[in-house]
């Protein structure tokens, strides 16, 4: 998936991407507004905290929450071992009315939604893992990624930092997930148009679409050649 992987030689590997699922491409932003009720007039975050390790981002999201609802729009995939807890504790912080439809919490997107949130999205926030990252850049988006500190062998890590390294995005580790510093880093970003617009592009060249076909390919041919 990486150009720099150093699991062979590299005289034994070629660099493909990762395969992603079609399902979640070719969303739309009308879409995403009628799926999710979107109000409109705001940046809109999508934040993914993964299968596992969703917690530290959720805790992230609520500790900040009215600060991010006073100008950002969410749809927050929460996890669904944590969707009850994380839904009790909003509902109470967002007591103000006006800000709560801004806030759209899911346990899970399926790949219906996930197409269209990603479509509509400013901005995503997600761990690192390989079909994630890929999908994002699938869908050039940028993105701040926080890799799960526990992932094996440190692979999240080393999977952000290549997108990072691309100019997709960028990389917050949990050591530094601050509610301070993750705050002002989606200010920043979201505040200037044009380097989101340059990051988008970046992660759309990380991102590789047809990668399900070239592994095919290369497969087909190696299966021909030892046949004849």
């Amino acid at each position: 998936s990486f150009s720099d992987t150093k699991a062979l030689p590299k005289s034994k590997m070629i660099t493909v991407g990762n395969p992603v699922r079609e399902e979640v491409l070719g969303g739309s932003k009308e879409q995403a507004q009628k799926l999710f009720n979107l109000q409109g007039g705001r940046p809109l975050v999508l934040v993914m905290g993964g299968s596992q390790g969703a917690q530290a981002i959720n805790n992230l999201i609520i500790d900040i929450l009215p600060e991010l609802m006073d100008g950002f729009e969410i749809i927050h995939q929460t996890g669904k071992n944590n969707y009850q807890e994380v839904l009790l504790q909003t509902n109470f912080i967002l007591e103000d009315k006006r800000l709560k439809p801004f806030y759209h919490p899911f346990e899970f997107l399926g790949e219906e939604q996930l197409k269209h949130a990603l479509a509509a999205a400013d901005l995503v926030v997600s761990r690192a893992g390989s079909g994630s990252l890929f999908e994002i850049a699938a869908c050039a988006k940028p993105a701040i990624l926080v890799p799960l500190r526990s992932s094996a062998q440190g692979h999240q890590l080393e999977n952000a930092y290549q997108f990072a390294e691309g100019g997709g995005g960028e990389v917050i580790s949990e050591e530094n997930l601050t509610p301070h510093f993750f705050l002002e880093k989606l200010r920043f970003l979201l505040n200037r148009p044009d380097i989101l617009k340059g990051m988008a592009q970046n992660s759309r060249l990380f991102g590789r679409t047809k990668t399900a076909n070239i592994i095919a390919n290369y497969l087909l041919d190696y299966l021909y050649q030892t046949l004849s």
